[in-house]
């Protein structure tokens, strides 16, 4: 909620996201006490605070299990169905196929571009 109130934005996206991804439960602890994967929620909800156009994600499932995995593929569809880019960096090939329309592959150097998803 930060990045909102700081720059006095509409917090709806922010606590949107806060629900999206599990987050509630959090809101009073420092980030750096936190897991793996509830930091990476914890990052991932801080960029979607700001209502972006384009999200960009480098392996945002680490340290995830699969139920708040469930959830971030949740969100990333929500955001692009808001008219939302996001652009994912993974070798989670399952969260490739579970949300993207569009894929890159990259394998031994060589780069199949705009590969259908």
């Amino acid at each position: 909620l930060l990045g909102p109130r700081t720059l006095v934005l509409d917090p709806a996206p922010a606590q949107r996201a806060i629900a999206e991804l599990d987050l509630e439960h959090l809101l009073d602890r420092n980030p750096r006490d936190c897991s793996v994967g509830e930091r990476e929620r914890i990052a991932i909800a801080a960029a979607l605070a700001l209502d972006p156009q384009v999200l960009l994600l480098d392996e945002p499932t680490r340290g995830m299990d699969p139920g708040h995995r469930a959830a971030l593929v949740t969100t990333i569809c929500a955001h692009a169905a808001r008219g939302g880019c996001a652009v994912l960096a993974t070798h989670d090939l399952e969260l490739g196929r579970a949300c993207a329309d569009r894929r890159w592959h990259l394998t031994d150097g060589v780069l199949a571009v705009g590969a259908s998803a």
